[in-house]
């Protein structure tokens, strides 16, 4: 799959990129959500989003916002993640209506496990 990571740790963001490479997914990288939606502009077909909610200059809520804007007919899996409580959220979820969420620190096998998910639900739509 094709997916772009928007976060602005950068081990984390490299840590990542590296795995998901490891297992055969194409990605891309932002920074912050400005820098993101340069690439979403140029890149239009994405199957997924891994998005930081607290990032400078733009973020991850205001920038799934704008690239709903930009992107309207295509679905995109949209993975955000943070520290935040689980109250928060929730209530960033209705906000942004963003398809999964993962608590920083994470597991990798827990961003597998949704990408694989995303996948299956990708193939069965296509059949």
């Amino acid at each position: 799959m094709k997916i772009l990571i928007i976060e602005d740790d950068r081990l984390l963001e490299k840590t990542l990129e590296m795995r998901l490479k490891d297992i055969g997914h194409e990605v891309m990288l932002a920074e912050n959500g400005k820098d993101a939606l340069k690439t979403v502009s140029n890149h239009k077909h994405l199957d997924v989003l891994v998005c930081d909610v607290l990032m400078p200059e733009l973020s991850g809520p205001s920038f799934i916002w704008e690239m709903r804007k930009l992107i309207k007919n295509d679905h995109i899996c949209v993975i955000m993640m943070s520290a935040l409580s689980d109250g928060e959220s929730f209530i960033r979820k209705l906000e942004v209506n963003y398809d999964y969420y993962l608590s920083k620190p994470f597991m990798f096998s827990e961003l597998q496990a949704i990408l694989n998910e995303v996948e299956q639900k990708r193939m069965s739509s296509a059949s």
